[in-house]
């Protein structure tokens, strides 16, 4: 999940063409549209990896959320 965000976060700050041209990166970084298809499938990934993540602790998050109302919560 951690290497989806950063494959994400980078492709992002990537496709923002005046800050690509404000540092001349344009002839030297992936094309946009490749760039454009990595970060979708990072995003992709990364959206699979939250929801497996999720149901993998679903047990923890029913027993935190019913504890909210009450007040007591559960040290590690």
């Amino acid at each position: 999940m951690g290497v989806a965000f950063l494959v994400s976060f980078i492709t992002g700050f990537c496709k923002f063409t005046f800050l690509m041209r404000m540092f001349d990166l344009m002839d030297r970084v992936l094309p946009l549209v490749l760039m454009r298809d990595i970060h979708n499938y990072a995003d992709l990934a990364r959206g699979f990896f939250v929801a497996a993540h999720l149901v993998l602790n679903r047990a923890r998050i029913i027993t935190m959320t019913r504890k909210i109302p009450t007040g007591t919560t559960l040290l590690p």
